[in-house]
């Protein structure tokens, strides 16, 4: 990971604390077409290389409306992600169970978050992810809960490309 310096905070009070009860942010279409478009071609066992070049990280994880939202959740200093993984299953693919992902962790600190970009627009065809607002305060096993079907509250993560 490296370090970030000079990113000016974006979230007002009322927005961090609706992060910290939802646990999530979305950034609803930010990235530039012609990057998003640029992505589709990158291999999934390429990725890692391709999360270090600096084309990456200037539109995704520097972009100023991401590094602004993290720069307000984690404070001066915080440093950005360097490694990657790739989700693509292609159809027939029933899914995954509910899980969580990272590890829950005591305390009241926020030390690191979780980013996901989207190059591609996410339809409820392709099978999006739910997720469950508020339940990063549950101290669960990460599989405890795949037995779980619907959960009241759950969401559906339909987004358009560059999110």
């Amino acid at each position: 990971m490296d370090k970030m310096i000079n990113v000016e905070p974006t979230l007002n009070d009322l927005q961090v604390m609706q992060f910290i009860h939802n646990g999530y942010i979305t950034l609803e279409g930010i990235v530039d077409a012609d990057f998003n478009k640029a992505c589709e071609s990158v291999h999934g066992g390429r990725l890692n290389d391709f999360v270090h070049t600096d084309e990456f990280r200037r539109n995704v994880l520097l972009h100023p409306e991401v590094a602004g939202v993290v720069r307000s959740l984690l404070g001066a200093n915080f440093l950005v992600p360097t490694s990657a993984h790739h989700h693509l299953f292609e159809a027939p693919h029933r899914g995954q169970t509910w899980h969580s992902d990272g590890i829950t962790e005591y305390g009241y600190g926020i030390t690191h978050l979780q980013c996901y970009y989207y190059p591609k627009a996410v339809k409820i065809e392709d099978g999006p992810t739910m997720i469950l607002p508020g339940s990063h305060h549950r101290l669960v096993d990460r599989e405890s809960i795949a037995h779980y079907g619907d959960i009241l509250g759950q969401l559906t993560l339909t987004l358009p490309s560059g999110t």
